[in-house]
């Protein structure tokens, strides 16, 4: 959910930035509504101020992933994607990811 949240968050500022809309209104429209969440308002403001500080690693996505993947067998429980999809994300993730920081919203005066 913190990668829904944060990813879905990052992509609404740059959409609103990239219309001419002042990005911080996004998070004025949400408030209370059936999408609003603290963690939006939290790291949209963040984002709004160029702390790119971790609260949550990119690297812990495919640990959680694969806790995930193993609950859902434990369960009897097929996931939503295909298996294909399951087994090698968390793999393909680590790939990408290792070593860098994911910036996936950054202001058009940041350069």
């Amino acid at each position: 959910m913190v990668g829904l949240i944060t990813t879905g968050t990052a992509q609404s500022l740059a959409l609103a930035e990239s219309l001419g809309v002042d990005p911080a209104l996004f998070l004025d429209a949400i408030a209370g509504s059936a999408v609003d969440s603290p963690y939006a308002h939290v790291k949209g403001r963040a984002m709004l101020a160029g702390d790119w500080t971790t609260s949550f690693a990119v690297d812990g996505v495919p640990k959680d992933i694969d806790l995930m993947l193993d609950a859902a067998a434990e369960a009897s429980f097929r996931p939503g994607c295909s298996p294909r999809c399951a087994s090698g994300s968390p793999r393909r993730l680590r790939t990408l990811t290792a070593g860098t920081t994911w910036r996936p919203f950054a202001p058009r005066s940041a350069g």
